[in-house]
């Protein structure tokens, strides 16, 4: 028990820390992400700003 114990504790904060960065390199990542939208000439200005509000 006390290894399960060892690695839970050491597996928490290591996924949390992963997460976090990978949430910031997304969040200062340059660009919109429904930028590959408007190079698509199928899909309308109106979907586009529906999809914007949501």
């Amino acid at each position: 028990m006390n290894y399960l114990t060892r690695r839970l504790l050491t597996a928490i904060p290591t996924i949390l820390v992963i997460s976090i960065i990978i949430f910031l390199i997304l969040a200062l990542a340059p660009g919109d992400p429904l930028s590959e939208f408007a190079t698509n000439p199928n899909i309308t200005e109106e979907v586009r700003e529906n999809l914007r509000k949501s």
